[in-house]
């Protein structure tokens, strides 16, 4: 029988052609079940990672407070029943204290879509001292260190722009008459609005600190603000004790965002936030703070404190949450030693450093004054309780921490949006990264862009009022990534460390409110 030569060719030809159809068919049907929920092997955890260590180590008797979020608010009556669980604002998520076993039961339900930790907030703050009594203002070294000083007496001073302080309340003071239009509550740590226990009383004394910042006048205490002429909602999260949860946040977050036309609310500052517990993406509180950029709120928040260990060794990696969240701007705390001068400008011990540690984003995106800045005291508030000593000024209260460096940039954006209102939160961040000045000593993931230049920015945000955000694309040679650090791959090599998602978590590593920061 005559067998043509390329017939072992063609058999190979045609056997591999059924090895690919057969597959073909079969990466289909893997589809479909997969599609109809019919795929084998255990269901996927909704839950976040650090509860899923949690449920790992078992053993715990204590609950845990989480946030659930589901498939909208009508699936509440769907869910299981938990007599702690409450709705967090007008959101779809809720809050509750389960069990671990009431974990696995709310893990498996078909109405959850995630289960995070309901994080304790922190301030970023610590007490250094009682500024004494100063013929000068107290604050003229910072904003000249950003171009600031004397702007308000040009009229650049955040007129009829609103600015939302998160934080632990503000005190009605001399400084801030007229300043504040609305107060609202979200301090009880359950996730919504609480009745107000005493207006113009900030009982923790961080809010009140903040807003001197941003808006004291000067007339009775010796510190300006950068912004003296914005007003200001003071919406409160943290409580006497200095404590708060992500879920109160995240509702006062809601109620901002449905209040923003209200009040004209066009900056957020947020000197606060917790442990980088989970990716930005699907942290509840970084994603609502998202929600509140894409709003047109332009939103700054600090970059934390979590920078060494209680022994004292650098930490890299643990820019804090809501931060870490690409379209937020994000702040690091600099030294600048009390003058004017950025030649001698440091980064602080314990400010936070880049990258962000889930998604290995270039953070912080800028630095601001954060070391001994002086600024208003709330009258008997436990920082000024702990702080105060016979002969000082009581007016005025040092505080150091990453909190301190954030209105700085608040009240920048601010002024940016009265010479520019139509400007978006995405353009603002571009001009105020674009116009900053690069400092000599600090590395890149101690700075990000660098300290804002107020003049700087000012003009380009004048000539550039109105365009879009591509006006101002980089090209390559001026990309941050040109400055000495590699990405790839979200990792990044820099000063001989390797860094990846993940790199600094190790059972017990994680660093909490017993960390004292003190100011250098």
């Amino acid at each position: 029988m005559y067998v043509p030569s390329d017939f072992p060719r063609f058999v190979s030809r045609f056997l591999l052609f059924c090895v690919i159809v057969a597959g073909s068919l079969l990466w289909a049907r893997c589809v479909l079940m997969t599609a109809n929920g019919q795929a084998s092997g255990p269901p996927q955890s909704k839950l976040s990672p650090f509860l899923q260590r949690k449920l790992e180590a078992g053993g715990a008797t204590a609950r845990l407070p989480v946030i659930v979020e589901v498939r909208g608010r009508q699936a509440w009556n769907r869910l299981p029943r938990s007599r702690s669980a409450r709705m967090i604002g007008r959101s779809s998520s809720l809050s509750a204290r389960l069990s671990l076993e009431e974990l696995r039961l709310w893990d498996r339900h078909p109405e959850v879509v995630r289960i995070s930790y309901d994080a304790p907030l922190r301030t970023f703050s610590s007490a250094s001292r009682l500024a004494p009594p100063s013929p000068a203002s107290l604050s003229e070294p910072f904003l000249q260190s950003l171009g600031a000083a004397g702007l308000a007496s040009q009229g650049r001073d955040g007129a009829g722009v609103g600015v939302a302080v998160f934080d632990s309340g503000i005190a009605d003071l001399p400084d801030l008459e007229g300043k504040v239009v609305h107060r609202v509550d979200f301090s009880d740590g359950a996730g919504q609005q609480s009745g107000w226990r005493r207006a113009g009383f900030d009982p923790y004394g961080h809010g009140t600190h903040v807003a001197g910042i941003l808006a004291a006048s000067g007339l009775s205490a010796d510190v300006r603000g950068i912004a003296p002429g914005i007003h200001l909602i003071d919406v409160r999260v943290i409580d006497a004790a200095g404590r708060g949860r992500a879920s109160g946040l995240i509702a006062a977050i809601e109620w901002v965002i449905d209040n923003r036309r209200r009040f004209n609310i066009r900056v957020a500052n947020l000197s606060l936030g917790h442990l980088p517990l989970q990716s930005p993406h699907t942290d509840p509180l970084a994603r609502a703070a998202a929600r509140m950029a894409a709003a047109g709120i332009v939103t700054v928040a600090s970059a934390g404190n979590f920078g060494r260990t209680p022994r004292g060794d650098r930490l890299w990696g643990l820019i804090a949450s809501p931060a870490h969240h690409p379209d937020l701007i994000t702040v690091s705390p600099l030294n600048t030693r009390g003058s004017a001068h950025i030649d001698d400008d440091l980064a602080t011990t314990y400010g936070s450093r880049g990258p962000a540690l889930w998604d290995g984003g270039l953070k912080p995106d800028l630095t601001a004054p954060g070391n001994r800045i002086p600024s208003l005291a709330a009258p008997g508030s436990s920082l000024q309780r702990q702080r105060w000593r016979s002969g000082q000024d009581p007016r005025t209260l040092e505080l150091s921490g990453a909190s301190m460096a954030v209105p700085y940039v608040a009240g920048a954006a601010a002024l940016l949006l009265q010479a520019a209102p139509e400007m978006q939160p995405s353009m603002l961040k571009r001009i105020l990264t674009l116009s900053s000045r690069r400092l000599a000593r600090p590395h890149l993931l101690e700075q990000g862009s660098g300290l804002p230049h107020l003049p700087s920015a000012l003009r380009l945000a004048e000539s550039l009022n109105g365009l879009p955000v591509s006006a101002l694309l980089l090209t390559p040679s001026q990309t941050p990534a040109a400055s000495g650090a590699i990405w790839t791959d979200g990792a990044i090599w820099t000063d001989g460390a390797i860094w990846t998602d993940g790199a600094i978590w190790t059972d017990g590593a994680i660093w909490t409110d017993s960390t004292t920061e003190d100011p250098e």
